[in-house]
């Protein structure tokens, strides 16, 4: 029964979405924000990105840019654990 167990747990690939629930915590929320600079041949630009996923299957995605002009955009929807990698 031990046998048969791990292969489905293995064969429908549970762990990563495991993985992200844990992650997720009793807030229910996963952030993480990126920062990188990027050399523009004597002018340096910071982009930054910023993500929260949340437990109720939502996401927001930020991003900044900031150099010889100022952007940004945030765009929200819904995510899923697809594949196991």
């Amino acid at each position: 029964c031990r046998r048969w167990s791990e292969h489905l747990f293995a064969s429908l690939e549970l762990e990563p979405g495991l993985r992200l629930r844990r992650a997720l915590g009793n807030e229910g929320k996963l952030h993480y924000n990126h920062t990188t600079v990027r050399d523009l041949g004597g002018m340096e630009e910071c982009l930054t990105y910023s993500f929260c996923l949340s437990s109720e299957r939502t996401y927001c995605m930020q991003w900044f840019k900031e150099g010889l002009s100022s952007d940004n955009e945030q765009q929200h929807g819904h995510w899923r654990v697809v594949g196991g990698r």
